[in-house]
């Protein structure tokens, strides 16, 4: 079967030839069917990476140079793979602040590559969710406009122990989530 290219965007400061023999380790104990396709590694606290990245400002947060990886990422795989047929890129990670640069990133991205699908998925616990980037011209609803009723039929109202109760419109709607 054949395996997705990926690139690695990390806060780890680790030189890339440690991360790819990881990748190997993670094949040898079985956890991988075989090492994917990487196309780009960015552990974004290496000075190198950094360099390469063209980040100067040692002020620089770490979500922001990640936000600038993500977006070379996007870029050098559309010069490895070309631009068709669409592609799908995704970034995840767990913190709030990196999750507000991937959204800003793949936005940013989708505006220079409309026709590129971008994801974003929060592995934050109680806030886990995969969110993909459309243009702020693409319509919420089929008219255009923001109708209550079909918000209200899109959201499950499944009450359980992975769920909570939101206020939408103005009325209690139950989210649920595994």
């Amino acid at each position: 079967e054949a395996q997705r290219p990926i690139a690695i965007v990390t806060a780890r400061g680790h030189e890339p030839a440690t991360i790819e023999a990881a990748l190997e380790l993670l094949v040898k104990q079985g956890f991988l069917p075989a090492v994917p396709p990487v196309f780009g590694i960015y552990p974004v606290t290496n000075p190198k990476t950094r360099g390469r990245l063209g980040v100067s400002d040692p002020e620089m947060s770490v979500s922001a140079i990640k936000k600038v990886a993500i977006k070379d990422a996007v870029e050098q795989a559309l010069v490895r793979y070309g631009s068709a047929p669409p592609h799908r890129f995704g970034m995840s990670d767990d913190d709030p602040a990196n999750i507000a640069f991937a959204i800003s990133a793949m936005r940013d991205c989708k505006l220079k590559y409309p026709h590129q699908r971008f994801f974003v998925i929060n592995t934050n616990h109680e806030e886990s969710a995969k969110l993909e980037i459309f243009p702020m011209t693409h319509p919420a609803t089929r008219r255009g406009g923001l109708q209550e009723d079909i918000f209200a039929r899109a959201v499950t109202q499944i009450p359980g122990p992975h769920s909570r109760t939101v206020k939408l419109f103005g009325k209690d709607v139950c989210l649920s989530h595994s």
